[in-house]
């Protein structure tokens, strides 16, 4: 069904590009009328076509634009005039103010976009700093690294200090008990299992010892 709608557009759409916008989308949609700049910073459109293209323009010019940001959109419907032929926009009737008006948007954009290169260069600033402090970080790990392996280095010497201790006394203990073997027999013989039972606890530790050094090796 075709109808008529005059729609008020608020934000910044004023010296954006956005009248041109909404005439080049109102071709492609079949839609007749007119836009034009409001005194208040806002924009008119009177237009006519089908209703549900009309609709469409709507949530198009609801979209992100470039450097336009719409904060609302009222549109009022009604039967349609039939007055329209073509979509067009209505330039500024005095020219002079709408020069001066562009020449101080002009400067407006340019301070948005120097004060973006600050905050960008300030966050440059702080993507260093964490990336500095993920390299202390990692820098810290290995530092705990290290020092856990010198750790298991001095278990493990101390582990070869009490083998070479029990190898020691298995050597004398054996000797000792195998001549108390002969001298006084069954007394003897118990010296002599406590002596195997010896080189055994022996056997367990040289066993504990391999499986730390597989265990402490660096992996990847």
């Amino acid at each position: 069904m075709i109808k008529r709608a005059t729609i008020i557009i608020k934000g910044t759409v004023q010296i954006v590009g956005f009248r041109d916008k909404i005439r080049k989308i109102a071709k492609t949609l079949n839609i007749t009328g007119q836009a034009e700049n409001l005194g208040n910073g806002s924009i008119r459109i009177v237009c006519e076509g089908p209703e549900s293209n009309i609709r469409k323009l709507l949530q198009l010019l609801n979209e992100e634009n470039g450097l336009s940001n719409v904060r609302a959109i009222h549109p009022r419907f009604s039967d349609a005039w039939g007055s329209f032929r073509g979509f067009r926009i209505i330039r500024e009737k005095d020219f002079e103010q709408a020069v001066y008006r562009r020449l101080d948007a002009g400067v407006s954009y340019l301070k948005d976009i120097k004060n973006g290169f600050k905050r960008l260069e300030a966050g440059n600033s702080e993507v260093k700093s964490g990336i500095n402090g993920v390299k202390s970080g990692i820098n810290g790990v290995k530092s705990g690294f290290k020092g856990v392996k010198s750790g298991i280095n001095d278990v493990r010497s101390e582990i070869i200090g009490v083998k070479s201790s029990i190898q020691i006394m298995d050597s004398h203990m054996g000797g000792h008990f195998r001549r108390l073997d002969k001298k006084y027999d069954s007394f003897g013989a118990n010296m002599a299992q406590v002596a195997r039972d010896l080189h055994d606890i022996k056997d367990d530790l040289r066993t504990a010892v391999s499986e730390m050094k597989r265990g402490s090796s660096p992996k990847g």
